[in-house]
Order: C-alpha cells, then sequence, then structure tokens
C-alpha cells in the first residue's frame, strides 16, 4: 500500500496493515518510522523517516524527522491513528490492535485540526515584519554603530537619483544615453534634404 500525505498529497513511502513485508512490521499504534518504506523501492528510494521516530498523543516536540518527506514543513498525516493510503484511511486502534481500512473516512483535512503551526508573533516583531527591518538588518545596523559611532544614520538614508552621462540632440535638444542612440536620432529624425535629386 502507498501512504499518501494528507497535506500535500505526495506518495511517500510503503506502508501493510498485515504481516512484515521486507523486514518492516505493519502498522500498529503509536507509529514509529520502522513501519515506513521507501516510496520508490525500484529505484531505491531510501525510507522517509529514520526507524527510531515515534509519533503519539503525547509527543511535545515536532523534529524535522516528524515531517512530511516532501513538503517538508508539515506532518504527513493529521491524526497519528489515522494515515491516508491509496487504498483508503487506515485506522490504527489505539490499544495497539491490527490497523485496518476505515469504511466512510476520507481523509480530507479539517483545517481545523492542523494546530502544530500556529505561530504566535509579538506586537514588536509584527511592526518589525510590517517596517521590513528584519532582527538581521537591526543587528547590523547596531553592529555598524558600534564600529563607526561617526557613521550615517541608516534610516535616514535617501537614495538619490543616478546621474547618467548624456548627449543632447543639437537640433531638438532631446536627451540620449548614448552616443550611438544619438547619432540613430539624428539620422532617423533630421534626415537632410538629399541634393541633386528633381
Amino acid at each position: 500500500m502507498k501512504a499518501i500525505c494528507q497535506l500535500c498529497l505526495e506518495v511517500y513511502a510503503t506502508v501493510n496493515i498485515g504481516g512484515t513485508m521486507d523486514g518492516r512490521p505493519p502498522l500498529r499504534y503509536p507509529p514509529t518510522g520502522a513501519m515506513f518504506g521507501s516510496a520508490d523501492p525500484e529505484h531505491q528510494a531510501p525510507p522517509p523517516f529514520d526507524p527510531s521516530v515515534t509519533w503519539s498523543d503525547d509527543l511535545k516536540d515536532i523534529t524535522p524527522g516528524h515531517l512530511c518527506p516532501y513538503g517538508r514543513i508539515h506532518r504527513a498525516f493529521v491524526e497519528f491513528d489515522l494515515i491516508k493510503t491509496d487504498k483508503g484511511m487506515v485506522r490504527l486502534p489505539k490499544d495497539g490492535g491490527p490497523a485496518f481500512i476505515e469504511d466512510g473516512t476520507t481523509g480530507n483535512v479539517d483545517r481545523h485540526t492542523v494546530t502544530d503551526r500556529v505561530v504566535e508573533v509579538s506586537e514588536e516583531e509584527a511592526e518589525r515584519m510590517v517596517r521590513g527591518r528584519s532582527p538581521q538588518k537591526i543587528a547590523n545596523e547596531a553592529l555598524a554603530k558600534q564600529i563607526w559611532p561617526e557613521a550615517v544614520d541608516f534610516s535616514k538614508v535617501t537614495k538619490t537619483p543616478k546621474v547618467v552621462p548624456g548627449f543632447q540632440c543639437p537640433i531638438c535638444k532631446k536627451e540620449f544615453p548614448t552616443e550611438r542612440q544619438l547619432k540613430g536620432h539624428i539620422g532617423g529624425a533630421h534626415k537632410p534634404a538629399k541634393k541633386g535629386k528633381k
């Protein structure tokens, strides 16, 4: 069976709910990385998770090893006892019993259950983000003021327009950035009348 990420819908592993397969144990609660095999064993792709990784309801810290190998910013399964596969949703009974395909469960993610990515930002940090001043930029400015106390105040620096040496048409006074453009302009817009033709 192919395990499918509930959020990005990528096939990330092979799993089984029966006996052992390729030396891997069948799915049971709590799931471990050892239960997930390579998504592409024909091309010798590695398994998606480290065998020592465990998912359970008392999991406090989500590490990069717990995340979807494709999205890398979200978990591959939202509920630790429910895994989406190409055959349907597999339920892992919390009493450690054998896994089974649960009829009627679609695996469509209810965004209200995805709570591991809630980020709280302080008012100061939000204001700094709005102004476009990253903490790194502020640190660099502070370091520059320590090294050169008489240095320019970076917050008051304004860009001055770049002065490009131009070439002015002697006839119509139009400006051009290059001499070639000026000559093309004179030859096209101010053609002298040809002599000798009637």
